[in-house]
């Protein structure tokens, strides 16, 4: 048992030396009657076998020194790990150094800038310590990877041969990646309007449709995957016949997401997607879109409410269009118009979300659970975008299809679903706005303005609407007069 004591090489070598000899020199004392006459060999073998008798642990000593020389013999062998061959030329030197802002783009959805801040802000969750097996991975080289295939689509294969790392490796990597940026970037990135925001965001719809205190646009869309839980596989078909889960999610006038839920089977209404919703919610208890209030059409106070498709049933803070299926007056078609051109940024949102994460088109292969936290992440991502206003060009090739595919599957959806029942407690807050969109289309193009200048001409337009209608009641009365009067 010496030789674990052997501080150095030398040493083991000695000691190797030394047994190999003790070893050779038991077995020649052993077999020295090979050497012996004819005559002689009997004689040996008989005081040979009395001796064995006599002493029967004589073969331990050679064992012991036997295994100490092959301990020996092993230990000066150097041991490595066997790692496959990796090559990280293309991220270090085509993707770091040589590739201009918009192929950058086109790979990792986001400027250079923001992809070494996020590097810089993911690092103390993503870093790993050297082991003796091998060395750690690059928080940038694990971001780049993960980023790569939900731009790209590509199967794991492909993306960790581009950036010379292994593909289980990446598979093990990416959820932590993605529950990194969803823990460390999703408060900053994804997060309800503040008091500031919100009047901000409903000027912003207001420019672009003409009704006042909009707080944002929901919708649904049908991400698709593949091999979901085979218990409950019938739930996920579509109206397409495609598996898929529903992403619920809320946006503002710039097609930033302010709320997300995913995870809903493909065949699930999009009421319900909302009533089993944590917004929902929040809703109900009073937290969100309560403040601030706007007085329209003479006193009535207007709270913030979101605009929605015929999917949804009426709420008294989420207006849905007139059914085109009866017959709608004037100011209900003006009324259906700017809705509809208020809710376009939603439609935009999924088809820019859609446009640059190729994954989410080509269909996610993994169960629920791991396909929400995935559109999850591309939502986080997608907000990082938009809030740093970044252009669209690199995108505005596949975005107008992109859109076009959507809005298509929605219609279907609707048509085959019906419409839910609404409840009677929005239609007054849909009649107050019909009444003041067809005002403003009527008699202004002035811009809406908040406080005391755009309540004042409010209260002037729908004093003149008013005066104009008694204008032309007087002028029927009269009429009447006349004829009776002739007759």
């Amino acid at each position: 048992m010496c030789f674990f004591f052997c501080s150095n090489e030398e040493e083991k070598l000695l000691l190797l030396l030394m047994a190999s000899v003790m070893v050779l020199l038991q077995l020649l004392m052993e077999n020295e009657d090979l050497f012996d006459e004819d005559e002689e060999v009997d004689a040996s073998k008989h005081r040979r076998i009395e001796a064995a008798e006599e002493t029967p642990t004589s073969i331990w000593p050679i064992a012991v020194q036997l295994s100490c020389a092959v301990m020996a013999f092993c230990s000066l062998q150097q041991g490595a790990w066997w790692v496959k061959e990796c090559s990280l030329i293309w991220h270090d030197y085509f993707l770091m150094h040589a590739f201009e802002d918009f192929r950058w783009r086109s790979c990792v959805a986001v400027p250079r800038d923001i992809f070494m801040w996020m590097v810089q802000v993911l690092s103390p969750r993503l870093k790993l310590q050297d082991t003796h097996w091998r060395r750690l991975v690059p928080v940038d080289v694990k971001l780049a990877a993960c980023l790569h295939r939900l731009v790209s689509g590509s199967s794991y294969f492909l993306c960790s041969n581009r950036f010379g790392i292994g593909c289980s490796t990446l598979q093990e990597q990416m959820p932590f990646v993605l529950d990194a940026i969803i823990q460390d970037l999703g408060p900053l990135f994804l997060k309800w309007l503040e008091a500031d925001e919100a009047g901000r965001i409903s000027q912003a719809f207001y420019r672009r449709c003409g009704l006042p205190n909009i707080a944002g646009a929901i919708d649904g869309s049908h991400i698709k995957i593949k091999n979901p839980e085979q218990r409950h596989a019938r739930d996920y078909f579509n109206r397409k016949r495609d598996q898929s889960i529903v992403l619920q999610a809320i946006c503002d006038s710039y097609s930033a997401f302010l709320d997300i839920s995913c995870g809903a089977p493909g065949s699930v209404h999009d009421m319900r997607c909302l009533r089993l919703s944590s917004f929902f919610r929040r809703v109900e208890a009073g937290d969100v879109l309560i403040e601030p209030l706007q007085t329209i059409n003479e006193g009535f106070q207007l709270r913030p409410y979101l605009l929605g498709d015929q999917g949804y049933a009426m709420q008294p803070w989420l207006m849905i269009p007139f059914s085109i299926h009866g017959r709608s007056s004037a100011s209900q078609q003006m009324y259906n118009r700017k809705h509809v051109t208020g809710r376009l940024c939603i439609e935009s949102s999924f088809g820019l979300l859609k446009a640059r994460f190729r994954i989410l088109e080509n269909g996610i292969t993994s169960s629920v659970a791991w396909a929400a936290k995935l559109v999850h992440a591309t939502c986080m991502l997608h907000n990082i975008i938009v809030k740093n206003r970044l252009g669209h060009d690199d995108i505005s090739a596949v975005l107008e299809p992109t859109i076009r595919r959507e809005r298509a599957a929605r219609n279907l959806q609707r048509r085959q679903q019906g419409r839910p029942n609404s409840p009677d407690s929005g239609h007054d807050v849909r009649e107050a706005l019909v009444s003041l969109a067809y005002v403003y289309a009527k008699y202004t193009a002035i811009p809406f303005q908040e406080g005391m200048c755009g309540y004042a001409l409010t209260a002037s337009l729908l004093a003149l609407h008013a005066l104009n209608s008694e204008t032309q009641a007087q002028k029927g009365n009269s009429r009447g007069c006349q004829q009776l009067n002739t007759s």
